[in-house]
């Protein structure tokens, strides 16, 4: 008997810089799979603010591989951007505070 496990995953992600940011991101991944495992294929889309992630495997191993695999490069992407705009945000507030600065001292 032959049959394909299928598992959707759906991520909220209401900032639409990191959605297309992780969905850019993600897709060369999913292209990628064919390539790299005959067990499990994937498609990645935008619903909303959803990212939607469709995995299917050919048994619970691959699956799990494939789950794990997603989603650590999901995590590792939002992580990534989160640290970039913390520190845009550091910053700015430096910038802005050393312009204040120079402003009273004149």
């Amino acid at each position: 008997m032959t049959y394909r496990i299928q598992l959707t995953v759906y991520i909220p992600l209401p900032n639409p810089l990191l959605l297309n940011a992780v969905f850019a991101a993600i897709e060369p991944e999913v292209r990628a799979l064919p390539e790299v495992s005959k067990r499990s294929t994937a498609s990645v889309s935008i619903d909303g603010t959803r990212l939607v992630l469709h995995l299917e495997a050919t048994d619970f191993s691959a699956m799990r591989a494939a789950m794990n695999s997603f989603l650590r490069w999901i995590a590792a992407i939002t992580d990534a951007v989160s640290a970039v705009e913390s520190i845009e945000r550091r910053t700015e507030s430096a910038g802005k505070s050393t312009r204040e600065a120079s402003a009273s001292s004149t």
